[in-house]
């Protein structure tokens, strides 16, 4: 979109367009009903194609080419829900009220997504602190051009892909967000193509130059959420390629690389060739070059690695662009000193330089025939540099206002390609990585992240260098940065607000080592607080190990005690038995009974006394005696050896055994 939106708008409609695309509605139909429902919005009955085409703009911030809106007011006054008089589409009052539900759907959208962007006010608040009415129109603006690939880097940037990876695993955010991306595509799309009924090959020759980190991306070097990304462009490439394959027997869509480029990439393989042999500091280490270096251990596996690389660049189509003269016709130059001095502050001047001579290249290749529609632009270059993209934007380097840029990112060329295949399908196919609003979020932060790590790296190196540190002291803050460098799927919902620190609170080693001695010393503390917590936790256990082993030793002695007493009284019984049998017997003799009558008797006693078995009793007792202590000995585990200890601590004799035979 160019023209200035009223965002919150834009938000509501672009996700409504989109669900009602994804619900298998025709895409027609869809602009159809947004135009009905634009009789209620400007309560009027009647109204010409342009004041059609003003509504859709006023209320939707649709950017609707009047030919398509003139289509469907004609489509619309054939099925007789509109008439035409005088040039006027009339709608009747019965037709007007039944999209008054269209727009309430509008509303409701527009209410579910204020929950969304009062999240994102918080959680920003939280990381920046309070924010002033101006500020938090200044960040919703952010995050709706975030959504819709309108700008480059701005202040909220980071703090934005780090919300939305936040808040990635939250369902109705992320559909609700991804919607947004899909009606900004759908929409976009529309505008550049206006015949949304008819599908059309792509008929001209496009070449669309390949960066070097995009050489990585293709290959796998930069992580699986960059492939991914790139392999969805190819494969909506291929597809665009075979049906023209099938109708015109050519190919359309080519990606090519510079010789710049490949020496940019044979460069990089060369430092991890020296890396590898020891001539030079591992020092920072991009995404890409840690895919290199990981499992290499000699130059050789470097050489095949650079060799692999290649063919697979050939293996998937890409061709290298043969080598020709920029400055043969000066016309066709687009370096500019001006260029120079307003980029200079934030790049180098040998960047710019490359820069440049890259859009020259462009420009001799389209032979300076910049005024096209990108279907017709001839070539291309495709990059994720911000400062590439901000320049080829600059209408400083541009022939006339309405040039098309010489560069363009991913995004944008795998939107294209996409509304160009699906365009009037329903879109039912499969949705490019492009358009997830997670996976955007992922590659802008690890990009920003790697790049933060590079800055503080350069300037360790120069303290380094410099004697300003010792290798003493930047060790630990070396070893720090290169935990930041990340792949994007590497920056999950867990681990965001680890990561984005290095944007906010390492600005600096002396910050970094405050932070490292004020750890240390909560470590030291809490490491302390766990050892003297163990102790602690040990001798409580064996206090109540203790107390616990006391206590059986206390149940045994009891029941020693009962048993003793009760074994002294069934004796006693026993005794005064006999003594009472004996007396009795003694008693009863007269002088008619014979000594032999009279052992008898006392013999009859002493048989019935030998009738009772003492042991197996004292067996039974010492059963019923000893039950408790054993169950609490038995419950407890309770060890002989252990009762053994406490018996000689506290003085118990152990002579007699500890439970009785």
């Amino acid at each position: 979109m160019t023209v200035k939106h009223s965002y919150k708008e834009l938000l509501a409609s672009t996700a409504v367009f989109a669900e009602m695309a994804n619900s298998n509605v025709d895409l027609k139909q869809v602009l159809t009903e947004f135009t009905l429902s634009t009789y209620s919005l400007e309560q009027t009955f009647s109204q010409t194609v342009n004041e059609v085409s003003d509504a859709l703009r006023t209320h939707f911030e649709f950017e609707i080419p009047v030919a398509v809106v003139k289509t469907i007011l004609k489509k619309l006054k054939k099925l007789d829900l509109l008439s035409q008089e005088n040039g006027r589409f009339v709608i009747s009052p019965e037709e007007r009220n039944k999209w008054e539900r269209f727009v309430k759907k509008v509303e409701k959208k527009q209410l579910e997504q204020k929950k969304i962007t009062d999240q994102l006010i918080s959680y920003v608040e939280l990381h920046k602190g309070k924010l002033e009415d101006e500020q938090r129109t200044n960040l919703l603006s952010c995050f709706y051009k975030y959504l819709f690939d309108e700008s480059f880097e701005n202040e909220y940037y980071d703090v934005l892909s780090a919300f939305i990876i936040k808040k990635s695993t939250v369902e109705s955010i992320h559909n609700e967000l991804n919607l947004i991306r899909e009606g900004t595509t759908i929409l976009n799309g529309i505008k550049y193509n206006p015949n949304v009924s008819e599908v059309k090959p792509w008929r001209k020759p496009l070449n669309i130059y390949l960066d070097t980190e995009h050489l990585f991306n293709i290959s796998g070097y930069n992580g699986e959420i960059y492939y991914r990304l790139m392999s969805d462009l190819v494969e909506l490439v291929d597809e665009i390629n075979k049906q023209n394959k099938e109708k015109f027997n050519k190919k359309s869509i080519q990606f090519k690389y510079f010789e710049d480029t490949e020496l940019e990439v044979k460069n990089f393989f060369y430092a991890a060739q020296r890396i590898i042999s020891g001539d030079k500091n591992r020092g920072f280490n991009s995404v890409a070059m840690n895919e290199i270096l990981n499992g290499s251990k000699t130059v050789a596996d470097i050489i095949n690695k650079e060799s692999d690389f290649f063919m697979n660049l050939s293996s998937l189509g890409l061709r290298l662009e043969k080598n020709f003269s920029l400055y043969e016709n000066h016309s066709y130059n687009v370096e500019d000193q001006y260029i120079y001095d307003k980029y200079s502050p934030n790049s180098s001047e040998e960047e710019i330089n490359s820069i440049l001579k890259s859009f020259t290249a462009i420009n001799i290749l389209r032979k300076g025939n910049n005024n096209q529609d990108f279907e017709n632009i001839g070539h291309i270059i495709m990059t994720g540099s911000n400062i590439k993209l901000q320049i080829s934007s600059d209408i400083d380097i541009k022939i006339n206002n309405t040039d098309f840029s010489f560069a363009t990112n991913i995004y944008y060329i795998t939107n294209h390609l996409w509304f160009r295949l699906n365009k009037g399908l329903g879109f039912k196919s499969s949705l490019p990585s492009s358009l997830d609003v997670v996976a955007k979020a992922q590659m802008l932060l690890s990009s920003h992240l790697n790049h933060s790590v590079r800055e503080h790296y350069n300037k360790l190196e120069q303290d380094y260098i410099s004697g300003n540190k010792s290798i003493e002291s930047i060790k630990g803050y070396y070893l720090s940065l290169r935990s930041f460098v990340v792949k994007p799927e590497d920056l999950v919902p867990d681990n965001i607000e680890e990561k984005i620190k290095i944007l906010y609170d390492y600005s600096d080693i002396e910050r970094f080592q405050e932070e490292q001695s004020l750890l240390r010393k909560k470590a030291l503390a809490y490491d302390e607080l766990q050892a003297n917590k163990l102790k602690e936790d040990e001798l409580n256990i064996k206090l109540a190990r203790e107390e616990l082993i006391n206590t059986c030793c206390l149940l045994l002695v009891s029941a020693r005690k009962n048993f003793l007493i009760t074994k002294i009284f069934i004796y006693a019984l026993m005794t005064s038995f006999a003594i009472l049998g004996i007396w009795g017997i003694i008693s009863i003799i007269t002088k008619h009974d014979t000594p032999l009558s009279i052992f008898s008797a006392m013999l009859a006693i002493i048989s019935v006394l030998s009738l009772i078995k003492i042991k197996k009793l004292f067996q039974w007792i010492s059963l019923i005696i000893f039950q408790k202590y054993e169950r609490f000995k038995k419950t407890n585990l309770i060890t002989n050896a252990e009762l053994g200890n406490i018996n000689n601590s506290i003085g118990i004799s152990q002579t007699l055994p500890l439970s009785p035979e």
